[in-house]
C-alpha cells in the first residue's frame, strides 16, 4: 500500500513537472519575441544612426544578447565574413535552421524575420527604417496578442499537468 502511494506520488509530481515546463515555455516565448524586438531596434541604432557595417553591428549586438540571439547573430555574422557577397536573408535564414531547437517563438514570428533578413540591404536609409519599422509593428502585435494570453495559459499548463498526473493514479491504482 505504501508503495502504491509513493508511486502515485511521484506520477502526479513528475506530471505537474511537466504541465510547469510547458508553462515556463510559454513565457520565454514572450521573452524570445522582446529580444527579438530589441534586436530590430539595435539594429536600427547601428546601421542607420551609426552607419556601421553589416558584420560589425550584428558582432555588437551579439555581445550584448543572450540565448538562441546571441548564437543566431554570431552564426549569421560568421556566415556573412566567410561568404563575401552573401545576403543577410540566407545568413540569418541558415543560422535560424541551426538554432530552432532553441526557439520558441511560433513560425509567425519565424516568417516575419525571415522576411526582414530577405529585404534587409536592399534600399536605402528610408527603406531600412520603413523594413524594420514593419517587423517590428508584426512582431509588436504578435506580442500583444501572447501577453493578453499569457497567465491563462501558465495556469492551464500547469493545472493540466497536475490532474493528467491524477488521472494516470486513477486509472493505474
Amino acid at each position: 500500500m505504501t508503495l502504491k502511494i509513493i508511486c502515485a506520488a511521484v506520477v502526479i509530481v513528475g506530471c505537474g513537472y511537466l504541465g510547469i515546463l510547458f508553462a515556463a515555455r510559454q513565457k520565454l516565448r514572450v521573452r524570445q519575441i522582446e529580444d527579438f524586438l530589441q534586436f530590430l531596434k539595435a539594429v536600427e541604432f547601428n546601421i542607420v544612426f551609426l552607419r556601421l557595417p553589416l558584420t560589425e553591428c550584428l558582432g555588437r549586438i551579439a555581445m550584448g544578447s543572450e540565448g538562441v540571439l546571441r548564437k543566431i547573430l554570431e552564426e549569421a555574422g560568421a556566415y556573412l565574413i566567410k561568404h563575401k557577397g552573401a545576403g543577410f536573408g540566407e545568413a540569418w535564414d541558415l543560422a535560424v535552421e541551426k538554432n530552432k531547437r532553441g526557439i520558441c517563438t511560433g513560425d509567425d514570428v519565424l516568417e516575419t524575420l525571415s522576411a526582414f533578413a530577405a529585404r534587409f540591404g536592399s534600399g536605402d536609409d528610408e527603406r531600412e527604417k520603413n523594413n524594420i519599422a514593419f517587423a517590428s509593428a508584426k512582431l509588436q502585435y504578435i506580442r500583444d496578442g501572447f501577453d493578453g494570453r499569457l497567465q491563462s495559459d501558465m495556469k492551464l499548463y500547469r493545472g493540466l499537468g497536475f490532474l493528467s498526473g491524477i488521472l494516470v493514479v486513477i486509472l493505474l491504482f
